[in-house]
């Protein structure tokens, strides 16, 4: 069995924390190793834990410290790891620094689900690539490698045939996500405020592009109902 990336999930806010790593999570090729909501509670997990995150999503601004202050005490540890910023803020001193200190990727609070999957996804391609590095390298080996690719993936899904449309699917999509218990087509209806018929085209469609599951409902008399639950898939295999 493949080996899973290890995830260190750095959020100030509790439920964010746990929202981003049930995100995580969801990814098959991801499993989270460890949580912090402040720099002590960072500082805490290398000091004491045995285990070795090979990538951190780090919310920055952390009570009372800053970007600084958290890259340094990553860098500062032997247990050396790559870091996605997943943050509030957009301004361009802040992001403009997190580029020069070769953060391998900035998302803006609060992102779409397509986004985190696609960064995460980018940086699977990049941690699988760093794996399979000969002794010595090419220029043009050396050039994949740095040209990390993580805003250029291919697009979750493609477009939607002409009678349905991509803000649609998100939106029916999301609602997926949002919940840990697969759902039925009139519940994805009433959440996304569209008709029923509506949301039971998009999951037809989501479902036959393979990005989300569909199971009848155990222990029902009459027609079986078909609840819905999304599917994360590496795009690894297409590439």
């Amino acid at each position: 069995m493949k080996k899973k990336i290890s995830v260190l999930v750095v959020e100030r806010d509790p439920m964010l924390l746990l929202l981003e790593s049930d995100f995580v999570e969801r990814i098959g090729s991801f499993r989270v190793c460890g949580r912090a909501t402040s720099l002590h509670e960072l500082e805490q997990f290398f000091r004491f834990s045995s285990k070795t995150p090979e990538l951190v999503l780090l919310e920055p601004f952390l009570p009372y410290n800053s970007l600084s202050k958290a890259m340094r005490l990553l860098r500062s540890t032997e247990r050396r790891a790559e870091v996605i910023v997943v943050s509030l803020c957009s301004e361009s001193s802040v992001v403009a620094e997190a580029f020069s200190m070769g953060i391998f990727d900035y998302i803006v609070k609060p992102f779409e689900i397509e986004r985190f999957r696609r960064s995460m996804l980018g940086f699977e391609r990049y941690f699988s690539g760093l794996s399979a590095l000969p002794d010595d390298m090419s220029q043009e080996r050396i050039d994949r490698l740095f040209r990390r690719r993580a805003m250029t993936e291919e697009p979750l899904f493609r477009d939607p045939p002409k009678n349905l449309n991509r803000e649609t699917a998100m939106r029916v999509l999301d609602v997926l996500y949002r919940t840990s218990e697969p759902l039925s087509a009139v519940e994805v209806a009433d959440d996304s405020k569209l008709s029923r018929s509506t949301a039971r085209r998009y999951l037809i469609y989501l479902a036959e592009e393979g990005l989300i599951g569909c199971e009848e409902e155990q222990g029902v008399t009459g027609r079986p109902r078909i609840r819905y639950f999304p599917l994360l898939r590496s795009r690894l295999s297409d590439s």
